[in-house]
C-alpha cells in the first residue's frame, strides 16, 4: 500500500538553498521516524511531504529558483513542497491542495498534525493530534476577537472530524474537543505515545560511576518546554549536577541563552544526541525533569525516562497526567503554583523513595506504553480505515 504523510517543518534548512541540512529534533520527529519504520516493516511504500519557504535570496541578492526537493531522512523519502508564508490560523491551504494533488495515486493519507488537514481532506485519511498546542498566553488565539477564535476552532475541529479517524496521543485532546463541540470527540482514537522498553532500560547499578546526584532535562530548548525553569532550578542546587540534552529553534536563540547561562557554572552540562542515541543520556542520570508549561502530549522523553527507571519531576500540562501519577512514579508539579525546588529536594532527601518511583515508572512503561502496543493499535486502525 502507498501511504502519504503530510507533516509540518521537519527540515528547517536544506543544503540545496542554505548550504546545510538542519532538522530540529523533538518528540514529533522521533514519532515520525518510528511511524514510518513501522509502515515500512509492514511492506508499505511511505513518502513524507513537508513545506518549505520559497523566495530564497543568495548572497548577491539574487532570487534562487524554487522547486520541490527530495531528501532522505533515516531511509524515509521526504518531498519538500515550496509554499508561501501565507499561513492563516495555523493552516496553509496552498500546501494542503498541493499535497492532495501530488498524492492522487496513494491509498491513504496521513495528516500528521490536524491543522494540515484544512481545507480539504482526501479520504481514506487519518489525522493526528500530538496534543493541544495553543494553551499558552502568547498564542495568537489568546488575543483574538470572537470571530477569529471561532474560525481557529472551526479549522481545528475540521482536522479532527473530516478524516476517517483522528488519533490523539492523550485524553486531554479528547476532553478539549468535547468541550468545544460535544459529540465530535467520538471521532477520536486515543493512542498514547510509546517507548521501546527493550532499548530504553535502567543502567545496571554496578555501572553507576558518579558521586554527585544528576538531574536530566531531555527536552527541546524552548520556553514552553520549561528550559527557563530548568536553568533556574540548576542555579538553586550547586551540589547537584544538571544535564541538558536537546536542541533549539532555527534562530538558535535558546542555544545562545544556554551558552550564556552555563558559562562559568560547573554544575550544568549541555549535550546533544540523536534520538537513537538517547538511551545513554538517560542512563547517566538519577532523576528526570519534564517541566513543560504548555503544548504537551504524552511526552516521549518522559516515557523514555520511565523506561530507564528514572523518577520523574513533571508538570501537569497537556497529556502528562496520563503518564505521571503524583507520588507513584514521580512528583507532579503545578508550574504556576508549586516549586520545582521542593520536589527535587524531596527526591534528593529520600533516595529509597526515588528508586521505588523509578521502578514503578519502568513497570508502567513495560505494561502500558511499549512500542509493540502502540504499533498494534496503529495497525488495527489503518486496516479498519482502508478495509
Amino acid at each position: 500500500m502507498r501511504i502519504a504523510i503530510l507533516t509540518s517543518y521537519l527540515y528547517h534548512k536544506v543544503e540545496e538553498f542554505d548550504n546545510e541540512d538542519r532538522v530540529i529534533y523533538g518528540g514529533a520527529e522521533s514519532y515520525l521516524i518510528q511511524f514510518c519504520r513501522m509502515l515500512q516493516e509492514d511492506g508499505h511504500y511511505v513518502q513524507v511531504f513537508q513545506p518549505f519557504k520559497p523566495n530564497y535570496i543568495d548572497k548577491e541578492g539574487n532570487q534562487k529558483p524554487t522547486h520541490t526537493i527530495q531528501k532522505d531522512f533515516y531511509g524515509i523519502p521526504v518531498i519538500l513542497i515550496p509554499t508561501s508564508s501565507n499561513w492563516e490560523y495555523g493552516t496553509c491551504p496552498e500546501l494542503n491542495y498541493t499535497f492532495n494533488e501530488l498524492t492522487c495515486s496513494f491509498q491513504i493519507r496521513i495528516y500528521f498534525v490536524t491543522f494540515l488537514a484544512w481545507p480539504e481532506v482526501r479520504r481514506p485519511a487519518i489525522s493526528i493530534s500530538h496534543g493541544i498546542y495553543w494553551d499558552f498566553a502568547n498564542h495568537f488565539v489568546k488575543a483574538a476577537n470572537i470571530e477569529q477564535k471561532n474560525e481557529f476552532y472551526r479549522r481545528f475541529l475540521y482536522g479532527v472530524t473530516a478524516p476517517d479517524a483522528c488519533v490523539a496521543v492523550d485524553t486531554n485532546v479528547r476532553g478539549v474537543v468535547a468541550a468545544l463541540s460535544p459529540g465530535d470527540e467520538n471521532r477520536i482514537h486515543v493512542v498514547p505515545n510509546f517507548t521501546d522498553v527493550k532499548k530504553f532500560k535502567p543502567l545496571e547499578p554496578e555501572k553507576r560511576d558518579w558521586e554527585r546526584p544528576r538531574v536530566l532535562y531531555p527536552r527541546r530548548l524552548s520556553t514552553v518546554r520549561g528550559v527557563n525553569d530548568f536553568l533556574w532550578l540548576a542555579a538553586q542546587f550547586p551540589e547537584v549536577d544538571f544535564i541538558c540534552c536537546g536542541n533549539s529553534g532555527p534562530e538558535k536563540d535558546q542555544e545562545e541563552m544556554l551558552r550564556q547561562f552555563t558559562e562559568g557554572k560547573s554544575n550544568i552540562k549541555a549535550i546533544w544526541r540523536r534520538p537513537e542515541n538517547m538511551v545513554e543520556v538517560y542512563q547517566m542520570a538519577d532523576i528526570s525533569i519534564i517541566p513543560t508549561r504548555a503544548a504537551e502530549g504524552t511526552s516521549l522523553s518522559m516515557l523514555e525516562s520511565m523506561a530507564c527507571g528514572l523518577p520523574i519531576i513533571g508538570s501537569n500540562a497537556g497529556g502528562l497526567p496520563n503518564l505521571l501519577i503524583d507520588n507513584w512514579n514521580g512528583i507532579q508539579v503545578d508550574m504556576n503554583h508549586d516549586k520545582l525546588a521542593d520536589a527535587l529536594h524531596k527526591l534528593l532527601k529520600h533516595p529509597k523513595l526515588a528508586a521505588k518511583m523509578g521502578r514503578r515508572g519502568r513497570q508502567m512503561a513495560v505494561n502500558s506504553f511499549d512500542i509493540s502496543i502502540w504499533k498494534r493499535r496503529w495497525r488495527a486502525l489503518i486496516n479498519r480505515v482502508v478495509r
